[in-house]
């Protein structure tokens, strides 16, 4: 009974270190050093990057809709919600803010970090849709949105040569 309990014990205060004492690795670890980041959430392990899943962009106003039969109330939401779709690596919704052809050309690029920047909407001349432009690691992304089905969609992506 005496050395349950001390085994007991031991395993505690191994599992437990002191709040002075950095924690000891894993047995799985094989004597690896612990790994610090100053950003929370972006390493795991010894060098593995992870994406952020927390926007750092501004909010996109009225959110991103989902659901069956729910469309982008602006230009703005439709090219934002379809570009945060993009970042998340999630096609499948992506087709809620975009036409299929568009989805396909956006998600032949792997989406990486940093968060890309919405420089806004504006008319487009010769039709009643919109251009939406967003810079993502010094590549300009012109989004041509359309009214469709009660909403705005995304019809079409350029990435101009050298913006």
């Amino acid at each position: 009974m005496v050395a349950a309990s001390a085994l007991v014990l031991t395993v505690t205060l191994v599992a437990c270190p002191s709040d002075d004492e950095p924690p000891a690795p894993d047995a799985g670890s094989a004597g690896a050093a612990p790994t610090t980041s100053s950003v929370p959430g972006t390493t795991i392990g010894s060098s593995t990057p992870v994406a952020s899943t927390a926007p750092t962009a501004a909010p996109i106003p009225g959110g991103c809709p989902s659901g069956v039969g729910v469309a982008s109330q602006s230009a703005q939401q439709a090219a934002r919600c379809l570009f945060q779709t993009w970042e998340e690596g999630n096609r499948t919704r992506a087709v809620t803010f975009a036409s299929l052809d568009v989805v396909d050309v956006l998600f032949r690029e792997r989406w990486s970090p940093p968060t890309g920047t919405f420089d806004g909407c504006s008319a487009k001349s010769g039709s009643e849709g919109q251009v939406c432009t967003m810079e993502h690691r010094g590549t300009r992304y012109l989004f041509d949105v359309r009214r469709s089905e009660g909403g705005w969609r995304v019809t079409q992506l350029q990435r101009p040569a050298g913006g």
